[in-house]
């Protein structure tokens, strides 16, 4: 069986450049790690081909109880920065 490699774009978005990392690194190539044990046997591998840190007050933290959603116009423009091919209307939620 030819084994398959998935590249793996990961993004994390935070509230201001200053906020910590949201997962270090090392996590996260340990969980590549665990995961490539567990589809082995399948003949898939991943790997982390980019780790890209993007500021995004607007998006970044959707737990706040005050305001737990956002629209769409409202991350539209944060999103296409970090996704550029994304489509203006990917999404809709009856916002413009």
């Amino acid at each position: 069986m030819q084994e398959r490699t998935v590249p793996l774009r990961v993004v994390q978005i935070v509230n201001s450049a200053s906020d910590p990392d949201v997962i270090s690194y090392a996590t996260l190539q340990s969980g590549v790690q665990a995961a490539n044990e567990v589809f082995k046997a399948a003949g898939v591998q991943y790997w982390i081909k980019s780790y890209e840190r993007w500021v995004s007050p607007q998006f970044s933290d959707l737990s706040v109880a005050s305001n737990p959603s956002k629209t769409w116009t409202q991350v539209r423009s944060d999103l296409q920065v970090v996704f550029p091919g994304m489509p203006s209307n990917a999404w809709t939620d009856g916002t413009p």
